[in-house]
């Protein structure tokens, strides 16, 4: 059986998406599926054509201002509706990669549509917002046309139902974690008189990146904050950390490749991760298969299903009622929790995509 895989980026980007699509796309091919990825590359400079450990991928130039959206280069819509797959698997309702992959399918009948939705609800900066606004209709066809829909959280599947009323099944498969490589990471040589804070992801307004480097005030100066990760808001937190005279205690690391993440992750005292709207919060998962305790926001949409797995281990700082002080100590108690021991073993990438094969198995049963 042969599986398209349709996303904005892929490999070497990355993300949470990309991160998502690469690890189910490789188990497949393990388990014996044909699998294309068919991405956009808006830097024009990899490969149109490449295999990477069985996965075949297409790359098609896009436009993605202020990256939003990706608008795909028509090909790929005219590859999918020539392509001889079972299954079109389209990621993420905010890109129109995902639009392609729809009309790509409604060309091409015979194959089933399942989208993955990764919906926050609304889009993140001002100008994401405005475009979403025209397109939410567009979406809404997408869901109702679709042969399943997968969420990965219960409150994503709730956010769907009430905004799109879709009449396809929808699955929850939460998204994995690397755990034999996670916890085979070797700890970087660090500081032993620093306490060390750590984010991965986006830099983005509302992952509340900010709150956490003002909490460094109110925090003994041996405690660091080390950033990882790029995006639109990171001269806006450059420039905080310069005025709040914090400029050697904040460190951006940039994108990181997940070797090295995995170490940062071995080697941190504390994850912590505020933001307002996740659909879930993988990367705490993947903290405490490092056996580091987590700080989050339970505010931020799907993070209250995260910390509902792990009440003992994640602890909570509603970011919106409380301030950067009350963080500073809470950041100072949990510390001295690491390292701390979680079973997370229903979120290793062999267990998801044992759960995405057998959704694509009911799909494929659909008449």
């Amino acid at each position: 059986m042969r599986i398209a895989q349709v996303c904005s980026k892929y490999y070497p980007y990355f993300g949470g998406v990309q991160t998502c699509v690469r690890e189910i796309s490789e188990r497949c091919v393990q388990k014996g599926f044909e699998v294309e990825v068919l991405t956009t590359d808006p830097s024009g400079t990899l490969p149109k054509k490449d295999t990477v450990n069985g996965v075949q991928i297409l790359r098609f130039r896009s436009w993605a201002p202020n990256g939003a959206y990706y608008f795909p280069h028509p090909q790929m819509v005219s590859n999918l509706s020539k392509s001889e797959v079972g299954i079109i698997h389209a990621h993420s309702i905010h890109s129109l990669t995902t639009l392609a992959a729809y009309l790509g399918h409604n060309f091409n009948m015979k194959t089933k549509f399942i989208i993955s939705t990764y919906y926050h609800g609304k889009g993140h900066t001002k100008f994401a917002e405005i475009l979403w606004k025209p397109y939410k209709p567009v979406a809404h066809q997408i869901l109702k046309k679709a042969d399943g829909i997968i969420v990965n959280s219960k409150t994503q599947k709730v956010l769907v139902e009430r905004t799109f009323n879709p009449s396809s099944k929808i699955f929850i498969v939460y998204d994995g974690v690397n755990l034999q490589k996670i916890r085979n990471a070797k700890p970087l040589n660090s500081n032993e008189h620093h306490k060390i804070l750590l984010y991965v992801g986006r830099l983005e307004k509302y992952k509340n990146i900010q709150v956490t480097i003002s909490s460094l005030k109110y925090l003994p100066k041996n405690y660091h904050f080390y950033i990882i990760g790029g995006g639109p808001f990171k001269p806006f937190l450059k420039n905080l950390a310069h005025c709040m005279g914090l400029r050697t205690r904040v460190h951006f690391l940039g994108f990181q490749p997940d070797a090295v993440v995995y170490r940062w992750l071995k080697t941190a005292d504390v994850f912590v991760l505020l933001s307002e709207v996740e659909s879930f919060g993988m990367t705490c998962i993947e903290s405490l298969a490092a056996n580091i305790p987590v700080i989050a926001n339970d505010d931020g949409l799907g993070l209250s299903e995260t910390i509902s797995f792990y009440p003992e281990c994640i602890m909570v700082h509603r970011t919106n009622k409380e301030p950067a002080s009350e963080l500073a100590k809470l950041i100072i108690k949990v510390a001295e929790l690491k390292p701390i021991r979680a079973d997370i073993s229903n979120f290793s990438w062999d267990r998801i995509a044992e759960n995405i094969s057998n959704v694509y198995k009911q799909i494929l049963m659909k008449q």
